[in-house]
Formats: C-alpha cells, sequence, structure tokens
C-alpha cells in the first residue's frame, strides 16, 4: 500500500540555508478581517538551516507575533523563484495580531452600518494601501480626534 501511495506523492523541494521561502499563512492568526482576501503567503523568509528532511527553521521577524515558532513543516514552505518581473527586496507584511503593539491611525477612509455595528475603513501610519482593515470602535477603543 506504500508503494502505491508514494506514487501519486511529491518530493518535497530542496531548500538549503540562506535560501529564501514564502510561508503559508494558513496556521497564522493574521489581524485581516477576512480571511478570503488575506495573503496567502507571508514573506520571503530566509532559510537558517533544515532541521530533518521536512522541517526548516526560518529567520522570523521581530514583529511577528512571539508565539509562533521558527520552525516549519515543508509543506508550509515554497521557495522564492525570481524571474525580471520579480523584486529582490520583498518584505513581509506586517498584518499580524498583537497586544502589546500599538497601530497609529493615519486617516479614516469609509464608514458602514453592518447590523448594529459601525466599521471604519481604516488607513494605518506608516503601512500601505494593501493593509487598510475595516475596524469597529469597540475593538481599537480609539481616542482623540483625526
Amino acid at each position: 500500500m506504500k508503494t502505491n501511495a508514494d506514487k501519486k506523492r511529491r518530493k518535497p523541494p530542496q531548500i538549503s540555508s540562506g535560501e529564501k521561502v514564502w510561508l503559508a499563512s494558513k496556521n497564522i492568526r493574521l489581524r485581516d478581517p477576512s480571511f478570503k482576501f488575506a495573503p496567502r503567503f507571508l514573506g520571503p523568509f530566509v532559510v537558517l538551516r533544515r532541521i530533518n528532511e521536512v522541517k526548516y527553521k526560518l529567520r522570523l521577524l521581530p514583529s511577528l507575533p512571539l508565539r509562533i515558532p521558527n520552525a516549519f513543516h515543508v509543506s508550509l514552505l515554497k521557495p522564492v523563484f525570481l524571474n525580471r518581473f520579480s523584486t529582490t527586496h520583498s518584505t513581509p507584511t506586517p498584518a499580524f495580531e498583537n497586544a502589546d503593539e500599538v497601530f497609529e491611525v493615519k486617516d479614516i477612509l469609509d464608514v458602514k452600518k453592518w447590523g448594529k455595528k459601525t466599521y471604519y475603513l481604516v488607513d494605518w501610519k506608516g503601512f500601505g494601501p494593501q493593509e487598510r482593515s475595516w475596524e469597529t470602535q469597540e475593538k481599537n477603543s480609539c481616542s482623540g480626534s483625526n
């Protein structure tokens, strides 16, 4: 049965230390309100070393939540392939939920009522337009005027 099952399986990619990989975001809790529009992969991150055949240790950024381990299964990693259209200086998006970190609001772009709650489209200071998110006032407990 193992022989028949192995016919349908792919071999894991051989990733060496120092290479860059994308990390699947399916098990990471993002700050994005919608899973549908959240990024599928984060990174690229640098591989520090190979722990065993299917597990790799990555160099994560300090902006990531502290509860995330830095060792990941090869099924969550995708090697970075550069071509003439891709950039080499891509950085991970800082769209993680962290209770200790405070994000500053640059502008409120839109307001919507959904049920009994009011949602605000927030443009965050220091982040690009792809990081805009819908937030409630109760969630952020905003103080002061913008």
